[in-house]
């Protein structure tokens, strides 16, 4: 027998989400392993630095003209890859900069400003970082705070490998939309690169999928078929509320309060992280009780929709998959 919605939501609540879960692990190494053989960032940063010094000693000395090159030279190196993870570039967002508005200025723009912020770190932090040490260690540090913004496609390739292990395909498109889709069982991804193949397969359902229409034309993450059943889901990963998150909570809640005559059509909210702990924890705060109380009050209203974690998400599909063989 099928679960019901509401099991497959008790079994989510059941098997929480892990606080660290290897499938978000990122990894992105800029620096080398060895300090001896420093690579073209390393050697970059390096020299940038020394710039610093020479701008330093050249206005002490009163020699201001030779920091036009100096200047010219740090244009040249602040065009490394990588280079905004520097001890002087990330000085800038003190003063309300970033090396994204820096790299958008004309070349005038950037000339001047080097001036200004180059003696501003002179000032600020050149000689007390020289005390400390500095060290390439940095870098990578730097790079290691921007990991929360590599997360990109890890969501969708979390669920492709989960559902590849259930032997259901993401099937293959060639190019212009059209996909070969094997009858039973497969997988699309309508908001990256089946968005063709999705319109045709409402078309065909005659599903009217309103919540697209109220989120000005946005397409689900992926969509599974099993047999009769279709599973249109919307996948989140969140680990904490506030801000734009607090949005999405009410986009998901949305999501599985959408009404289709084919009872066989299944919309499932997918909140992969440990926000969904918090959400089902006996302590919650009011505004997250309210947020779970009207998923849970849509839930009973469509028992045709579905609201998981990545245990729910996996009970899910086995047990459809099972219903299959």
């Amino acid at each position: 027998m099928l679960p019901t919605n509401t099991e497959i939501l008790r079994a989510s609540i059941q098997n929480p989400e892990p606080i660290y879960d290897p499938e978000y692990q990122k990894e992105y190494f800029i620096i080398s392993s060895d300090p001896a053989e420093p690579n073209i960032l390393m050697k970059a940063n390096r020299s940038l630095l020394d710039l610093v010094t020479a701008y330093a000693v050249n206005t002490k000395m009163g020699n201001c003209g030779a920091n036009e090159a100096v200047i010219a030279e740090m244009g040249r190196l602040l065009e490394t890859k990588d280079i905004n993870t520097s001890e002087f570039t990330s000085f800038w967002e003190c003063c309300d900069v970033s090396y994204s508005i820096f790299r958008h200025l004309s070349q005038e723009e950037k000339k001047q400003f080097l001036h200004r912020i180059t003696a501003e770190y002179i000032s600020r932090r050149h000689a007390v970082y020289s005390a400390h040490g500095y060290t390439a260690t940095t870098l990578q540090v730097k790079a290691d705070s921007f990991a929360h913004k590599r997360t990109g496609e890890q969501g969708m390739q979390k669920v492709v490998r989960m559902l590849t292990e259930l032997k259901i395909p993401l099937v293959q498109d060639d190019g212009h939309g059209a996909v070969e889709a094997p009858d039973q069982r497969w997988l699309i991804l309508p908001d990256k690169r089946h968005r063709s193949a999705f319109q045709r397969l409402l078309e065909k359902r005659g599903l009217r999928f309103e919540w697209s229409g109220d989120h000005k034309g946005k397409f689900p993450d992926y969509a599974v078929n099993l047999g009769e059943h279709l599973f249109v889901v919307e996948h989140k990963h969140m680990k904490e509320l506030g801000g734009g998150q607090d949005k999405q909570i009410v986009e998901i809640s949305e999501f599985v309060s959408q009404t289709e005559r084919d009872a066989n059509t299944h919309y499932v909210g997918f909140l992969d992280g440990i926000l969904f702990n918090k959400m089902f924890a006996p302590d919650a705060t009011a505004k997250v009780a309210r947020q779970r109380d009207e998923i849970a009050r849509a839930l009973e209203i469509h028992p045709s929709n579905y609201f998981v974690n990545t245990h729910g998400f996996l009970a899910l599909m086995k047990a459809f998959v099972e219903a299959l063989e």
